[in-house]
């Protein structure tokens, strides 16, 4: 299931948009800003889980190292994007649903440098690649998740060809807070 389809009445897609690789462009439906009081990362996926701006303790998270908690916790496809760091995270431990559709995906932004927002992506849309640290640590069951999305990651690559979008990936983390 992806999230949301329509744009929002808070949106900032026209803001921020040049804050993500242009190849990409055509598959952001909407980028949803937040407000920047601390907690963006936090509300930005509290939001998306349906569970309003505000929900829970925050505390601070930063990407990619909690990505896969988030993924883990929630049992989503958590999705990072930005102008150095595209990363998607599954779930860790459990084995994906026979079917993509049933799958919760919630995509997040980091812009300027100190922010982020939600971003709503097209349906079936690309998506960034795996690390090896998810190879490396997720159990056999959870293998599957990245299966089920060979071909969108395979579309990702054809699509950043030689944009150095992966080339220049930096593991430097991008600070976020959650619950």
């Amino acid at each position: 299931m992806q999230i949301g389809k329509q744009p929002s009445i808070n949106s900032a897609k026209a803001k921020y948009l040049s804050q993500f690789p242009a190849f990409f462009h055509p598959y952001i439906d909407d980028i949803v800003d937040v407000e920047p009081d601390g907690n963006c990362g936090f509300c930005c996926i509290s939001s998306a889980l349906g569970w309003g701006k505000k929900h829970g303790k925050e505390k601070w998270m930063t990407i990619p190292d909690m990505g896969y908690h988030v993924a883990s916790k929630y049992s989503v496809v958590f999705v990072s994007l930005s102008m150095r760091m595209n990363i998607a995270f599954f779930p860790l431990l459990i084995a994906s649903p026979l079917y993509t559709s049933r799958h919760t995906i919630i995509d997040v932004g980091f812009v300027n440098s100190n922010h982020w927002v939600q971003i709503k992506l097209r349906l079936g849309c690309p998506l960034s690649f795996v690390t090896d640290r998810w190879r490396n640590n997720c159990s056999n069951n959870a293998k599957a998740w990245e299966s089920a999305y060979a071909s969108r990651f395979t579309h990702w690559e054809t699509l950043a060809g030689n944009s150095d979008i992966r080339k220049n990936v930096s593991m430097e983390p991008e600070t976020v807070e959650i619950l």
